[in-house]
């Protein structure tokens, strides 16, 4: 199979004008047959692929759509501004939501621990003392581990939606597989 030409370019370093080269010469070298059609058609004259990281296209792309259709690049910022205040609102819920199920977690682990802690008693008191203390002692240990855990837990989502809120509030995309977690995702 014959070489694609290099494209000049005076970075000789391997600039990210020629990553894109590359990644076409690899798929080509992996797929000939696509090759052979690409030859065999005269129409497909040009391969040309285009990609940007981020949620906005690069400069000279919008400046092209609006050439296209005056005002797109207008309708692309809206929508973008409209796509990241709905996140943000959905992260502020997930955040609220978050806060209102540990309380509601507390409140129920001190019910609890009240009816343990006074079932506790009522077996001292009853002449029950080493049942009455095994109860107590086991209550104290589980909430204390549970709560350290909870605890824990809790203060790692907050942290993490916080943080994902200040990098849409800043502009920067989320990506899939970072640190920062999904909602509902177990680490």
């Amino acid at each position: 199979m014959s070489q694609l030409p290099d494209r000049p370019n005076s970075d000789s370093s391997g600039s990210a004008d020629q990553a894109p080269q590359q990644l076409l010469k690899e798929f080509l070298e992996k797929n000939p047959e696509v090759l052979r059609v690409l030859l065999e058609k005269p129409s497909f004259g040009k391969l040309l692929g285009v990609f940007w990281r981020g949620p906005l296209p690069p400069p000279e792309v919008l400046e092209g759509y609006d050439q296209v259709v005056p005002g797109a690049a207008r309708g692309i910022f809206d929508q973008f501004e409209k796509q990241s205040e709905h996140r943000r609102r959905l992260e502020e819920r997930l955040l609220t939501h978050l806060e209102r199920r540990d309380h509601k977690a507390l409140n129920i682990v001190l019910v609890i621990a009240l009816a343990s802690v006074l079932g506790s008693i009522w077996l001292i008191f009853t002449g029950k003392s080493v049942e009455g203390l095994l109860t107590f002692g086991s209550t104290l240990t589980s909430l204390l581990v549970s709560y350290i855990q909870g605890s824990q837990q809790s203060a790692k989502e907050r942290r993490e939606k916080r943080e994902m809120l200040e990098r849409l509030d800043r502009g920067e995309p989320l990506e899939k597989g970072s640190s920062r977690g999904e909602p509902g995702e177990k680490k």
